[in-house]
């Protein structure tokens, strides 16, 4: 089984190193297209958004939902963030399993900390 991967690291020799390159590949662009929410609370606000997203077979990006937000305009800015993906064209490799390609369904974890913010899995 292979989970879908950011594109960008297909030159790496092994498994763990495509998908650590490819986790690294997904928080760079993230953190490229994120845009912290500009008002006084989103400054001062902590706590998380949780956010997901659908690669489809053929690799492309859909169904990008926020599933918590903490309010101040956050999980606004994450949304976009993710919507970025699909505008840029960013198409993943797809999930493989022994029967074949699947559609996969990944949540992403945004922390929001008094005006930083961190993502993970």
């Amino acid at each position: 089984m292979d989970l879908p991967r950011f594109p960008g690291c297909e030159e790496e020799a092994t498994k763990e190193a495509k998908r650590s390159c490819a986790d690294r590949q997904l928080m760079a662009f993230f953190y490229d297209h994120f845009q912290y929410p500009e008002n006084d609370l989103a400054k001062v606000i902590t706590g998380v958004v949780r956010a997901s997203f659908t690669v489809k077979v053929d690799g492309s990006i859909t169904d990008i939902k926020i599933l918590q937000d903490i309010g101040a305009g956050c999980g606004m800015a994450v949304r976009e963030a993710l919507q970025a993906m699909p505008r840029s064209g960013i198409r993943f490799t797809p999930a493989k399993f022994w029967r074949g390609v699947k559609n996969i369904t990944f949540q992403l974890k945004v922390t929001f900390n008094k005006g930083s913010v961190k993502i993970g899995a």
